[in-house]
């Protein structure tokens, strides 16, 4: 008897495999003519670095701005309500700021260089901030924030590529884009990261290949879910992981909203292909947003007639919000329709 239950048991398996192996993907839709609404026409900054999206506000960095980098703006009628976050050495202030949306409503920064770290909320119009010693981080480029004293770190020089810090426990996951990691790992694996707190997914976009990672961190798993099968293509050349000049560039920004993933990156077929040239010295950037469900199955592509610059989703629609270059900098919304 438990030799026949462990047959069938063995062909369900199976059967089980094969259906994943020949679930189809859905097809790929280009979509040129978008309706979008503009929220603001005019953000001043020489390069806005970061947009989130929470609880109705939008918050946008702007990394030249000493006093007040961060920026807060009514997301229905583009009114900016206040800003928050000094660069410096002093007790409240900042030398280098990683930022990241905090999973309980308002933004975590956490310093790159120093045992620091606050929490900002926006109540009843005015900005209370929550300061705590926290170590940690140092030489990380990325965080994603999970809760007050649970951070993952990107680590594109590490050993492995992502950092899970809760309190004083460490624990080091993940893997590269490539097979060869090289001795400089820092110009070729820095990226996005960012956080689903509902799916409990952490999510990581390679700047310099078009790859991307979903982990499971449920239960302090840090599980890999799924990975992008592209073929990347580089060269290893004195230790070195360089890709190679003809290779697509990667993916510029990363976001989510409730059923899929988005990125801003170059559409070759619709805007042909960017090199590393075009975006670090020509200054060109992708015009594109691609829409993925979350096995990583490119589902839409949306490409717009200006650069896009920063992305962001919400958790609770499809609505996806842009910063992008026409003429000025603007953010606009779009959604993402079936």
């Amino acid at each position: 008897m438990k030799y026949f239950l462990s047959i069938i048991a063995f062909i369900l398996c199976v059967l089980s495999f094969v259906g994943c192996k020949e679930k189809k993907s859905p097809p790929l839709t280009r979509i040129s003519d978008v309706k979008y609404t503009t929220i603001s026409d005019s953000l001043y900054s020489m390069s806005p670095a970061a947009l989130f999206y929470q609880d109705s506000k939008l918050y946008w960095m702007d990394p030249m701005c000493s006093e007040g980098f961060m920026h807060i703006v009514d997301a229905g009628t583009g009114k900016e309500i206040s800003r928050f976050g000094n660069l410096g050495d002093g007790p409240e202030e900042f030398n280098a700021p990683l930022v990241s949306p905090f999973p309980e409503g308002g933004i975590y920064i956490k310093d790159g260089t120093r045992r620091k770290a606050a929490i900002y909320h926006l109540k009843g119009g005015q900005i209370t901030s929550d300061f705590f010693t926290y170590p940690g981080g140092r030489n990380a480029t990325a965080i994603a924030s999970i809760q007050k004293k649970s951070l993952v770190y990107l680590y594109p020089n590490g050993e492995m590529p992502f950092e899970l810090q809760k309190g004083n426990r460490y624990t080091g996951f993940g893997h590269f884009p490539t097979e060869e990691t090289g001795k400089d790992g820092f110009n070729v694996f820095q990226g996005a990261l960012k956080y689903n707190a509902e799916k409990e997914y952490l999510m990581y976009a390679s700047a310099e290949f078009p790859y991307i990672a979903v982990y499971n961190l449920k239960d302090d798993k840090c599980e890999l879910v799924c990975e992008t099968n592209n073929k990347l293509d580089y060269t290893v050349t004195d230790g070195e992981v360089m890709p190679s000049r003809k290779a697509p560039f990667g993916i510029w920004e990363l976001s989510f909203t409730k059923d899929y993933i988005i990125t801003v990156q170059n559409d070759e077929k619709t805007e042909g292909r960017l090199t590393r040239k075009d975006i670090f010295i020509d200054q060109k950037l992708p015009h594109s947003v691609f829409v993925y469900d979350y096995d990583l199955n490119p589902i839409r592509i949306y490409h717009f007639p200006f650069k896009v610059l920063r992305i962001s989703g919400d958790s609770e629609s499809n609505t996806v919000y842009l910063i992008v270059e026409d003429k000025e900098f603007k953010i606009i919304k779009f959604q993402i329709t079936d």
